[in-house]
């Protein structure tokens, strides 16, 4: 698009309202326009994924686009994955028994468990694909000749 509808604030609206991702093609000063912003991630939640550091670490950008797909938690800041309210939040959404973080000074190996749980709870309702790591070849040395 051109620079112009890419700074037009109304054109961006009407596309972002059909398609949250078309977000990212809007000039850099209405990527960071929060009506815009909110715009997209109510459409499209995954949008998170697309935003600004300072936009995936802002709380209420956040907890509306978990409205739509919970999951979305873990393209938001690494603090917000953190942040114990938005993790019980995931965990309540899920209906996980016995996982509720009581507070900051939880164990982290405890805190740990509880969230491998819910990452084998989402693998196996297909909410998140497992994640191999795929690892190279060690590179086999060579001998040099002189």
């Amino acid at each position: 698009a051109s620079n112009e509808l890419r700074n037009d604030k109304d054109v961006v609206l009407a596309a972002v309202s059909k398609n949250g991702l078309s977000l990212q093609f809007a000039s850099d000063e209405l990527k960071n326009d929060k009506d815009l912003v909110l715009a997209a991630v109510k459409q499209n939640p995954y949008v998170l994924s697309h935003l600004s550091k300072s936009n995936q670490n802002a709380k209420n950008i956040v907890l509306i686009a978990m409205k739509n797909n919970p999951i979305v938690l873990f393209h938001a800041s690494d603090i917000l994955q953190n942040d114990l309210e938005l993790l019980n939040l995931l965990h309540h959404y899920y209906k996980l028994p016995e996982n509720k973080i009581e507070n900051e000074d939880t164990d982290i190996q405890q805190w740990f468990e509880e969230r491998m749980k819910v990452r084998d709870i989402l693998i196996e309702k297909n909410l998140m694909k497992k994640f191999i790591p795929v690892h190279p070849q060690p590179v086999k040395s060579r001998s040099l000749k002189f």
